[in-house]
C-alpha cells in the first residue's frame, strides 16, 4: 500500500489534474486494479465504479428584476385604496409636466403661454379664456383674440409675463409671437428653475405617501400588516419619483440642445 501511495504521488506531481484531488486520484488508481482488498473488502473489476463529483453551478439571480408588490392586491390587503393613491400621484406628475411645457427651449409650443394672465373686463383672466394660441411655425406662435378690443391688453400681458417674449400685432385680433432661442444665461436660469420645480414635485409625492402611511397606522392592524403596507407605499413612491427624474432629465437635455 505504501509503494502504491508513493507511485501515486509521483504520478500526480508529473501530470496536471484539474478536476481531481490527490485523494480522488488514489482511489481511482485503486479501483482500476483487477482485485484489491481494502480493510478486508474485495473490490471486483467487473463491479468497479468511479464516482466523479460534479460541481453544481451557482444560479445567478436575474438582474434588474423587481417584483411589483402592488399587482393584484386589494385595498383590504394594502390597507389603502391604490386607485385613489395613483390618482393623487398622477396629478402631481401631470402638473409637473404642464410646468415643464411652459419652459421655452427655442421651439414654439402653445403651452409656453399657459401661465399668462390678462387684465380684461375689469378682472384677471387666463390667456386661454380670451384667445386661442396655436403654432404658426417651428419658431412662432399665433394668438387669435376672441374680442379684438382686448388685443392691446393681451399684447401687454405677454410682454410683461417674464418670458422674454415680444409679440407683434399683425392686425386687430391677431398677434404673432416669435420664440427666440435662449442664451446661455437664460438656459442656466431655466435649468435651476426646472430643478426646483422637480424637487417641489418630489416633496408633494412624499407628502401624499406620508399621509397615507399615517392613516394606515391609525387602523387596528398588526405590525407586519403595517410594514407590508409601508413597503407597498415606498414602491409606488419610488416609481413616481423616477417619473419626475426622467421628465427633468429630458427637459434639461432640451435646454442644453436649444
Amino acid at each position: 500500500m505504501l509503494s502504491l501511495l508513493r507511485r501515486t504521488q509521483s504520478s500526480f506531481q508529473t501530470k496536471a489534474f484539474t478536476k481531481f484531488s490527490i485523494c480522488d486520484y488514489i482511489f481511482r488508481s485503486i479501483y482500476s486494479a483487477s482485485s484489491t482488498t481494502i480493510q478486508g473488502t474485495s473490490v471486483r473489476k467487473d463491479t468497479q465504479r468511479v464516482i466523479v463529483p460534479i460541481r453544481n453551478k451557482k444560479t445567478k439571480p436575474e438582474k434588474n428584476k423587481k417584483k411589483d408588490i402592488m399587482k393584484d392586491l386589494s385595498p383590504e390587503e394594502l390597507l389603502f385604496d391604490p386607485q385613489e393613491l395613483a390618482s393623487s400621484l398622477d396629478n402631481i406628475v401631470a402638473n409637473f409636466q404642464s410646468q415643464l411645457a411652459t419652459i421655452r427651449t427655442g421651439m414654439a409650443h402653445p403651452a409656453i403661454l399657459d401661465r399668462v394672465t390678462v387684465e380684461a373686463y375689469g378682472t384677471q383672466c387666463a390667456l386661454k379664456e380670451v384667445a386661442q394660441v396655436t403654432q404658426k411655425d417651428a419658431k412662432t406662435l399665433r394668438v387669435q383674440v376672441f374680442d379684438p378690443q382686448v388685443t392691446s391688453a393681451i399684447d401687454k400681458a405677454i410682454r410683461t409675463a417674464g418670458l422674454g417674449l415680444n409679440p407683434q400685432v399683425e392686425r386687430s385680433g391677431i398677434l404673432s409671437v416669435p420664440i427666440p432661442r435662449p442664451d446661455q444665461e437664460t438656459r442656466t436660469k431655466l435649468m435651476k428653475d426646472v430643478t426646483k420645480q422637480a424637487e417641489t414635485a418630489r416633496r408633494a409625492l412624499r407628502s401624499i405617501r406620508n399621509k397615507v402611511a399615517q392613516d394606515v397606522k391609525k387602523r387596528n392592524v398588526s405590525e407586519d400588516e403595517q410594514k407590508f403596507s409601508e413597503r407597498a407605499l415606498d414602491e409606488w413612491l419610488h416609481q413616481y419619483i423616477a417619473k419626475i427624474d426622467s421628465l427633468l432629465e429630458n427637459k434639461k437635455l432640451q435646454l442644453e440642445n436649444s
